[in-house]
């Protein structure tokens, strides 16, 4: 018999999740990006990931250049950095992004747990 699962806020956050994805432009920027994003081993990033303590906007851009700080990176992790470097790749992105923002009535955003 299935367990009960009693976490409906983490519930909802994994079904907004896959919502999202599911919403996003087919074979779009945004879908390349995670696709290669889902393909990447975890363990590199995670060992160099610490908790947020600051989600502001300049508090995030000092946590990912954390975990994207230059050296140590795998090949995969160097691959997204690269594609983001490319203004065609994050002008389409941000597009995309802005259209399923607008489509959905949301920002994405993250919050301090």
């Amino acid at each position: 018999m299935p367990q009960a699962v009693t976490n409906t806020e983490e519930i909802r956050q994994i079904q907004s999740l896959m919502a999202i994805l599911l919403c996003m432009k087919p074979m779009g920027k945004l879908y390349e990006l995670f696709e290669h994003v889902m393909r990447t081993p975890a363990d590199p990033t995670l060992a160099r990931a610490t908790p947020m303590t600051d989600t502001s906007h300049d508090g995030l851009r000092q946590w990912l250049e954390t975990v994207f700080a230059p050296g140590g990176l795998s090949v995969a992790e160097q691959g997204m950095l690269d594609w983001q470097s490319d203004s065609n790749n994050m002008s389409e992105a941000i597009k995309e992004l802005e259209d399923l923002q607008s489509r959905l009535g949301v920002r994405i955003t993250l919050q301090k747990k």
